[in-house]
């Protein structure tokens, strides 16, 4: 901001700041009793038990699982044009229940991509695994079934890399990457942890209860629901069970495809990860996804932290500190504030990873407690807020109003500072 010949906006009114937490951090406006209470609260600590309040109440996670929702591309329905029911939201529950009871982000993840491969796993880490079996999955017939079995793979790499290291590798599927430093024999071996599930590219069951998931599968019983997996809130009568991760007894090999092609292999390749961001330790760490999670939250990955760290600033403030959150690469956005991105992703991974943590000290802030209003100074000196003298966010993105406008840089700004 001195750089630029900006200065802070002061705080914004309680009522808005309470608008403002309240949408961010539950999705939903504050209940009139909150409001009263909080305008009341003058003291010092009156705005961070607002904070701690909001953020104890199960909404919360519900807020946050919209986020991750769509990071593992979730839906109950098959996806293509035989698009039948199955039954992925006993997954979603979890989801909601790990960002509730704040898991931290290294095990909420490496459940997720290993949980059937963990030492002592249990059922709650076998339904994580939920998240790598989101993908699309066809039951028309007359499909090649390696072809389909391939697409599945395909996919769980693209969404390892994108979500959790912010990387383009889709682009090295076919030859090597023309921008990064990303050769095609890499992304195979990325490819070949996920290359080893038990799983069949076509399988039909059009109409019986099988159809609500798909092999490897797990069913979850009423033991379960009273037990280990009792956050469930199940809702029909139908058979419960859910698409997992699983792999074969034996390893299947993996090999580059010329041209990406399913029938098209080339040289053999194992395990591995792009040296460019860091050399998968062979000798120290499980060829395996869970090798791979460990290699994800060792200390000297340049890319998780400052992944995770940087979606969570675009979903308080509607722009993550890197703009193009999905891609890190050379064809990506500079971070803004480069600074302030390392100082948040060292100190996530210092304090264990704690999501609510990382949460809370973005609502203590004073920059997202800066008043909305904007001058015409400020708007010609940074429309698009990237120094973020102002709080213009996705909350207040979404609460328009006869008192408000429309401005060009996504936000909906008090009447008083509409340009004439």
């Amino acid at each position: 901001m001195e750089e630029k010949g900006l200065s802070p906006n002061p705080e914004a009114d309680r009522e808005r700041l309470l608008k403002r937490l309240s949408l961010d951090i539950t999705g939903l406006p504050p209940s009139i009793s909150q409001m009263d209470r909080f305008v009341k609260d003058t003291t010092e600590r009156g705005y961070e038990k607002m904070v701690d309040e909001l953020m104890a109440d199960s909404a919360y996670g519900e807020k946050m699982a919209v986020h991750w929702m769509d990071v593992a591309r979730y839906a109950d329905s098959h996806g293509y044009q035989d698009d039948n029911y199955r039954s992925m939201w006993p997954w979603r529950d979890w989801v909601i229940y790990a960002f509730n009871k704040n898991l931290p982000y290294n095990d909420f993840v490496t459940w997720q991509l290993a949980g059937d491969q963990m030492p002592n796993s249990g059922r709650e880490q076998l339904l994580a695994t939920g998240f790598n079996r989101n993908h699309k999955i066809t039951e028309e017939g007359g499909v090649i079934d390696e072809e389909y079995r391939v697409s599945y793979v395909l996919d769980r790499a693209n969404t390892f890399s994108k979500s959790l290291i912010g990387v383009t590798m889709e682009c090295a599927q076919c030859h090597d990457h023309k921008y990064d430093p990303f050769s095609q024999k890499e992304y195979f071996q990325l490819y070949a942890f996920f290359n080893n599930v038990k799983e069949v590219g076509l399988e039909s069951v059009v109409g019986g209860p099988e159809t609500y998931a798909k092999k490897p599968f797990m069913e979850i019983t009423r033991e379960d629901m009273e037990g280990t997996l009792k956050f469930i809130h199940r809702q029909d009568t139908n058979r419960l069970i859910v698409s997992i991760m699983g792999d074969q007894d034996s390893v299947r090999k993996t090999f580059v495809l010329g041209r990406g092609v399913f029938d098209n292999p080339t040289i053999e390749v194992q395990p591995g990860t792009p040296s460019s961001i860091m050399s998968f330790n062979t000798g120290a760490l499980p060829a395996n996804r869970y090798g791979l999670a460990q290699w994800l939250f060792d200390a000297k990955n340049p890319l998780t932290a400052r992944v995770f760290v940087n979606q969570m600033w675009q979903q308080v403030f509607g722009k993550g500190i890197v703009k193009s959150t999905g891609d890190f690469g050379m064809q990506g956005d500079l971070p803004s504030h480069p600074q302030l991105l390392d100082w948040l992703a060292v100190d996530f991974m210092q304090h264990g990873w704690n999501v609510k943590r990382l949460m809370k000290q973005i609502y203590m802030s004073s920059t997202y407690r800066q008043s909305a209003t904007i001058s015409k100074a400020k708007r010609e000196l940074d429309p698009d807020n990237i120094y973020l003298s102002a709080a213009r966010g996705s909350a207040c993105r979404r609460r328009p109003s006869a008192t408000s406008y429309w401005h060009p840089a996504d936000c909906w700004c008090p009447i008083s500072a509409a340009p004439a």
